[in-house]
């Protein structure tokens, strides 16, 4: 369950890196539970702050083709997409693409998700599109706050 960007951040991170979440007692930054306290790594706090950065720097609801692929390229680079869902999230929509023609992408990523859900998609795919979409509102989320 999410209980904030925190956790998500370290989620997402630990699944992208195949790691694992420090619950140890120590330093770090901390989340209360139902349980008590968890603690996050250094690297589930870098994920977290990458979040935040890529978040201010892209809207993913007014956003050109171009500054998706950067977009995707800064997201990699973190470690918080996989090589699969970045070039799903990169692709172009034709090749006679304006690449500067702003878009919103959350929305065509929902549209293209239900599509496929309808017409039979493989259940990889539908994962990686749902995987993405989660990405763009985690983004527009914090881009909001």
């Amino acid at each position: 369950m999410q209980v904030n960007q925190t956790s998500h951040a370290a989620q997402v991170y630990q699944t992208q890196n195949k790691g694992s979440v420090n619950t140890s007692h120590g330093t770090g930054n901390s989340i209360e539970t139902a349980n008590g306290d968890v603690h996050l790594s250094k690297e589930a706090r870098n994920a977290e702050s990458a979040l935040n950065s890529i978040a201010n720097k892209y809207d993913v609801t007014n956003i050109s083709t171009r500054e998706r692929g950067a977009m995707v390229n800064d997201l990699q680079e973190k470690g918080l997409i996989s090589n699969l869902d970045a070039m799903r999230m990169a692709a172009p929509f034709s090749i006679n693409e304006n690449l500067d023609t702003k878009r919103d992408w959350l929305k065509i990523s929902k549209d293209a998700l239900e599509f496929a859900e309808q017409h039979g998609q493989s259940p990889k795919e539908i994962e990686s599109m749902k995987r993405n979409i989660s990405m763009l509102e985690q983004l527009l989320e914090l881009r909001d706050k």
